[in-house]
């Protein structure tokens, strides 16, 4: 499949599908998804995704807080990281 220069840096929405309110998710793995999900369901779990697709200015976003200070920065392991030394 190839993907285009706007799809790869989320200029674009092109091959999304919206799930719930806020999240965009790949077509191509939507009805795996809905159909994992259901599964777990059956066991007594429930899977949600997490995060999904951000668009570039959303992304920039969040980059240009950091930057700022604005928001907490972690490690791989998920511990935060003091910035301010």
């Amino acid at each position: 499949m190839e993907i285009s220069f706007e799809a790869l840096t989320g200029r674009c929405i092109n091959r999304l599908t919206r799930y719930k309110d806020s999240l965009w998710i790949h077509d191509a793995v939507i009805d795996d998804f809905l159909d994992l999900q259901k599964e777990c369901a059956e066991q007594g779990y429930e899977l949600e995704i997490a995060s999904g697709f951000r668009g570039f200015e959303r992304q920039l976003l969040i980059w240009e807080e950091k930057v700022r200070g604005e928001r907490d920065l972690y490690n791989r392991e998920g511990k935060l990281i003091d910035v301010s030394t």
